[in-house]
């Protein structure tokens, strides 16, 4: 951290006065380990695997959901017979499993990113972002695994990553609302325009 003083009329985004210097404003600034356009690009970076991810599990709900309840009603009414409604349950599966790990190795990528990101730019808590940072990149690496099928590797294996990446993510969210509520308190001022 370093501060600076500034006996101007001009008021700092951050500025505070400093209880030894009369008439003088101080801000406290950290500095960041890398430039903030550097740190855009590679958050840029992120954002078009997690959409491709989010579109994924979209669809895979969707299709697991309509698929599913179509078969069992068909099923039920009498309409397919059972070794029909099997085979037929089986094709379901696997697109459906097949989509689904695709979007957990996407997602847990594209998250990991946000939080290298986050590590990189020294502005969140050290703690935070390597929670964040093994969480998703354990994801990536487990849904990675299950797409390759690797033998040994199943479902409940990407359940504590996933998991970890969920209070990752929610941390995150009380920081960023936090932040904002600093920004409003008593005594903030705005930059000049």
């Amino acid at each position: 951290m370093t501060a600076s003083c500034d006996s101007s009329p001009r008021k700092s985004t951050l500025a505070v006065p400093h209880p030894r210097l009369s008439g003088e404003r101080c801000h406290a600034t950290r500095p960041s380990p890398e430039p903030s356009a550097a740190r855009r690009e590679r958050q840029g970076r992120a954002e078009p695997l997690l959409t491709v991810a989010v579109v994924l599990f979209t669809v895979n709900h969707a299709h697991d959901g309509f698929s599913g309840g179509t078969l069992a009603r068909q099923w039920t009414t009498g309409n397919i017979e059972t070794g029909t409604a099997t085979s037929e349950f089986r094709v379901v599966e696997v697109l459906v499993g097949g989509s689904s790990v695709v979007a957990q190795a996407l997602a847990g990528l594209a998250l990991a990113v946000y939080a290298l990101a986050m590590l990189r730019s020294g502005q969140y808590s050290r703690v935070l972002s390597w929670l964040g940072l093994v969480s998703t990149v354990g994801w990536f690496l487990v849904g990675s695994a299950l797409f390759l099928r690797l033998p040994g590797v199943s479902f409940e294996l990407l359940l504590p990553f996933a998991g970890l990446a969920t209070v990752w993510v929610l941390g995150v969210g009380i920081t960023l609302v936090r932040r904002g509520f600093s920004h409003t308190s008593p005594g903030f001022s705005e930059s000049p325009t």
